[in-house]
């Protein structure tokens, strides 16, 4: 098939951060969003060279030349290509026809005295042969919200087929430990819900891990916390920060043994045996790409109990 774009998201991202965005990593830098930190990179296919063309916005603020890192998935091999800094673009003259290639790009941007990056991240493909078979979604949800989204939950499994993807859905109960509660039962209650959870992934995995794909998490199932790390510079931030890759990493160790970091803020509190993993990275590649739809505690967006947000 000709002219045909793989854009799916690369399975081995092994940071912690959310895939194609990025976070302030200077602290004072209060004016700034993560949508400014996001290079929204998309892809496009043409039949002769260049067959592969990036494009992404351009920055409100000044920056520093583009660092453009391509990894052929298959051998790994890597290439650098350094851009200006002003350029929106990218026409990759060597990419070849039927290999995934992810493109990972990195920019510092000034703002008055300080800095930060902004970063993007797409896995592209040309000429790429569809696979044999239908990859399989996992959408796992929230219980209490199953029967008010059966609609929309429908029309997600009619979408995901229409792509060519074979979702098998299943509901959980929903979260129950807040992630500030310190009590002394919250430790193992915490982990056991994470755990139920990452069972339900295992159990469909398991099934036929050749075509398991991805995951997807709707409503407040449980949330992860690990890490050691203030991705926003906030000094208070310091500490654990949620991880839904936990679920997707089947074979990495996520142990709760060795990080001790007391904090006012509970919420990132991480200390031994509370349910909060010690981990800052999956150092394994990981089984399923993960994504989580979950409006709660954002009344903002339209229903109190997260149901739904404004569409």
């Amino acid at each position: 098939m000709k002219n045909r774009i793989d854009a799916r998201p690369p399975p081995n991202i092994k940071s912690l951060a959310v895939l194609l965005t990025a976070v302030l990593c200077a602290p004072g830098l209060f004016a700034q969003t993560s949508l400014d930190a996001a290079m929204r990179v998309t892809a496009v296919a043409q039949a002769v060279s260049p067959v592969l063309t990036l494009r992404w916005p351009a920055s409100a603020f000044p920056g520093s030349a583009i660092a453009v890192t391509r990894t052929e998935l298959k051998s790994g091999v890597q290439t650098y290509f350094p851009l200006k800094a002003a350029v929106t673009s990218f026409a990759d003259q060597t990419a070849k026809p039927g290999e995934v290639y992810q493109y990972q790009l990195n920019q510092m941007l000034t703002v008055g005295a300080g800095s930060f990056y902004r970063n993007g991240m797409i896995s592209a493909a040309y000429d790429r042969p569809l696979a044999d078979g239908m990859d399989r979604v996992c959408i796992l949800v929230d219980e209490t919200m199953a029967v008010e989204l059966a609609a929309d939950l429908e029309q997600l499994v009619i979408d995901l087929r229409d792509d060519g993807l074979l979702a098998v859905l299943h509901t959980l109960p929903r979260m129950v430990v807040t992630p500030w509660d310190t009590s002394a039962t919250a430790g193992g209650a915490r982990r056991a819900e994470c755990e139920a959870v990452k069972s339900a992934v295992r159990r469909f995995y398991d099934q036929d891990p050749a075509s398991a794909r991805a995951l997807i998490l709707v409503g407040h199932l449980p949330v992860p916390y690990s890490g050691l790390q203030a991705p926003d510079g906030h000094p208070d931030h310091y500490g654990a920060w949620p991880t839904d890759i936990y679920y997707g990493d089947l074979d990495g160790e996520w142990t709760d043994l060795y990080v001790n970091q007391p904090s006012a803020n509970l919420t990132a509190q991480n200390l031994p045996g509370d349910g909060k993993f010690d981990p800052q990275y999956s150092f394994s590649p990981l089984e399923l790409t993960v994504g989580r739809i979950d409006f709660s505690d954002m009344p903002s967006m339209g229903v109190p109990n997260g149901v739904r947000g404004n569409s």
